[in-house]
């Protein structure tokens, strides 16, 4: 969202920001979502929206948007469903819970989204799997990764203004979450960046 909000997509179109997400539990996650929810009703039910972009988690926040998902195609408005899922792509089958009710609602927002953005190859090809027949697979799925600003994390050039490199990980300490991509790349950046 920050990237979104920081990039120029503001003063070239006019974007509405509903922030319905929160780490908090209970009733401050429930006052949120029902708040996004109304506004979404408000914004689409004025037509004051051309556009959906959903920015889509895993467990409650697949539902959620799933709802809101649900509102906007009843609204006739097309929706970028882009969906974080937790996980990788060998855990696909997970993301259907083994229930046949969550099963099916997994694939009615695959078949009812314009596009579907994932974060990696490997999930855009699970989840071409349980496209309906007759869903263009290659028209419907997109991946699209996490950027990183290399140029923001590079070390300055000249020696003098270097000092030791310490690396933050922050995030969920989890292989999911990458942290064993992190140990796994330390011999290779040592390697090339010595000084590191």
């Amino acid at each position: 969202t920050g990237m979104i909000l920081d990039s120029t997509l503001p003063a070239r179109c006019r974007l509405t920001y509903l922030a319905e997400g929160t780490r908090a539990g209970g009733l401050s996650k429930l006052r949120r979502s029902l708040a996004a929810l109304a506004g979404e009703i408000s914004l689409l039910a004025r037509r004051h929206v051309d556009v959906v972009h959903l920015q889509v988690g895993g467990g409650s926040s697949f539902y959620r948007h799933a709802l809101y998902l649900a509102l906007a195609r009843l609204a006739g408005r097309p929706v970028l469903f882009h969906w974080h899922i937790p996980g990788d792509a060998s855990a696909a089958t997970e993301i259907t819970g083994g229930n046949p009710l969550q099963g099916w609602l997994v694939r009615w927002a695959l078949r009812s989204a314009t596009v579907v953005v994932v974060l990696s190859e490997s999930w855009q090809a699970a989840l071409a799997g349980l496209l309906p027949a007759g869903v263009d697979a290659d028209s419907r799925l997109v991946a699209l990764h996490n950027p990183v600003d290399c140029a923001a994390i590079r070390p300055p050039a000249d020696p003098d203004r270097r000092s030791d490199t310490k690396v933050l990980f922050l995030g969920d300490f989890s292989a999911r979450k990458g942290v064993r991509d992190l140990l796994a790349a330390a011999p290779t950046v040592l390697e090339r960046c010595p000084e590191a």
